[in-house]
């Protein structure tokens, strides 16, 4: 189901590259946020603690709440879906590799929301 997701973003992003300047800057998001994504359902199957699922579920439906406000055009929108995604991260610790792979992934998908577009 979330490869199927990921694939979805990457068909997006492909079609949107043929789109003109304001697509460019939503195929770099999409990107990054198929990134997260794919970093996050791995981590999700990697997870040995039960507590932790329920963290990176959360935070897969946050990640779909970014994609439709980018799809939609709404960055700002987007951007304040991702201050709640990082409040949702201090709020919780997520144990071991697959935690930390999962937040080096977010930071990586903030850093891409606030480039210069």
């Amino acid at each position: 189901m979330v490869v199927s997701v990921i694939a979805c973003f990457r068909q997006l992003s492909v079609l949107l590259y043929h789109s003109g300047a304001m697509a460019d800057m939503k195929v770099d998001l999409l990107n990054s946020l198929a990134e997260y994504v794919g970093v996050l359902s791995k981590s999700l199957e990697r997870t040995k603690r039960a507590e932790d699922r329920s963290a990176y579920t959360s935070h897969l439906a946050g990640a779909a709440l970014v994609f439709q406000c980018v799809v939609q055009s709404d960055l700002s929108k987007a951007r304040e879906r991702l201050l709640d995604e990082q409040q949702a991260y201090g709020r919780s610790f997520l144990d071991g590799e697959a935690g930390q792979a999962a937040e080096a992934a977010f930071a990586r998908l903030v850093r891409s929301f606030e480039q210069p577009r």
